[in-house]
């Protein structure tokens, strides 16, 4: 007998994609938005509005980790 693989439980398994490791230490996957600015980047979900905010004036804008 030929066995199915439910799709929902096959996407659960996966592993995500670590994009790499932020300036502050944290692990950043792939999908979730980052700010980078050159070779650097930081996990936007840790950025208060304020430094949100001096990036954006910096002219550091809010990226997807690919």
């Amino acid at each position: 007998m030929q066995q199915v693989e439910n799709p929902i439980v096959t996407d659960v398994e996966k592993d995500p994609q670590i994009y790499g490791i932020d300036a502050a230490g944290n692990e950043v996957f792939v999908g979730e938005e980052i700010f980078q600015a050159d070779e650097e980047f930081i996990l936007a979900e840790v950025v208060t509005k304020e430094v949100e905010e001096f990036f954006k004036a910096l002219g550091i804008e809010k990226v997807v980790a690919k």
